[in-house]
């Protein structure tokens, strides 16, 4: 994640998508502690971070085969 808010002092978290793709990414599940980014080239991605600011991944998985001959 990037931007202003990432980049300044009050950030707690930062990781990085592994995709080349552009991203949704939205925080989750029964705690605030699970982000999900959902990519363009079909990914979906589950990252995990813990109280100490480190950030995991803890899923991912291709939900779309996309190659491109494919339109939308």
């Amino acid at each position: 994640m990037k931007g202003t808010y990432a980049e300044s002092q009050w950030s707690f978290a930062k990781f990085t998508v592994k995709s080349e793709q552009a991203c949704i990414c939205a925080f989750g599940g029964q705690n605030s502690s699970n982000v999900y980014a959902v990519c363009t080239d079909g990914s979906f991605q589950k990252y995990v971070f813990t109280p100490e600011g480190n950030c995991n991944r803890e899923s991912y998985d291709i939900f779309l085969d996309v190659d491109d001959d494919d339109e939308f």
